[in-house]
């Protein structure tokens, strides 16, 4: 699964400007250009493939951060009781839903996720987008709104947009500060990482 990442993310990595990295700003206008545009962004969704952690979203009230192209939010609607799924970046493919899932537009950074009594919010390939800065106002969020998270984090510099650049340990670290039994579960491939506080997801 990971080698196919690896490859979409260089597709999605050539001719955007390095700059937003210096600026440290990309707004919702760049991203919505990729969701319109790459096809990178139109496929790919990090959270889809897992079953043993797809089983903890079972007749749970789910909220994916950065839904992107909503694969994983129509997906395990099937199984969760419902699903809110969270972008300030609308994908062509979020416009026909199933009737569990709801779409959520705007800036996660402003919204107030307990109006959705979430039991679990997840999220692949998007805290790396925030600013250190961001991640001071969101991570505390992300732990107080729901019981249970579970992120999928990359941990190397894709030239563009990765805003957070750190080590699997520094993201382990800044859960930790905010919640309990927050651990690294095992991931195939290196420089990704997969933070939570659910127990026993992988068999390792």
């Amino acid at each position: 699964m990971f080698k196919r990442l690896k490859l979409l993310l260089r597709k999605r990595s050539s001719g955007v400007d390095p700059s937003l990295r210096e600026s440290g700003a990309p707004t919702n206008k760049y991203y919505q250009n990729l969701h319109d545009k790459s096809k990178a962004y139109n496929q790919n969704n990090w959270l889809l493939g897992m079953p043993e952690f797809e089983m903890h979203c079972e007749q749970k009230r789910v909220g994916e951060i950065g839904c992107g192209n909503g694969m994983f939010s129509k997906h395990i609607s099937q199984t969760a009781s419902d699903v809110f799924a969270f972008d300030w970046a609308k994908n062509k493919q979020m416009d026909v839903l199933p009737p569990n899932v709801s779409f959520v537009g705007g800036n996660i950074l402003e919204a107030d996720l307990s109006n959705f009594s979430l039991d679990i919010i997840v999220s692949g390939d998007v805290l790396e987008h925030f600013t250190k800065k961001d991640l001071t106002i969101l991570i505390p969020k992300l732990v107080q709104s729901a019981e249970k998270n579970f992120h999928v984090i990359a941990c190397f510099d894709d030239g563009h947009s990765h805003l957070t650049v750190e080590s699997a340990d520094w993201w382990l670290n800044e859960f930790q500060r905010h919640g309990e039994g927050y651990h690294l579960e095992k991931c195939d491939r290196p420089n990704v990482a997969i933070v939570t506080n659910l127990e026993s997801v992988f068999v390792n």
